[in-house]
């Protein structure tokens, strides 16, 4: 029982952190761009 606790606590989590990073990078996409322009 706590292995399948702990393994969808995982999931969770991993889940969380691609979508977190998912809107960061959407966000700061156009940071990076103007950054490459420059040099």
């Amino acid at each position: 029982m706590s292995f399948f606790i702990f393994s969808g606590l995982l999931v969770a989590a991993a889940l969380l952190v691609t979508n977190t990073f998912g809107t960061m990078k959407k966000t700061l996409q156009p940071v990076p761009v103007r950054v490459r322009n420059n040099r």
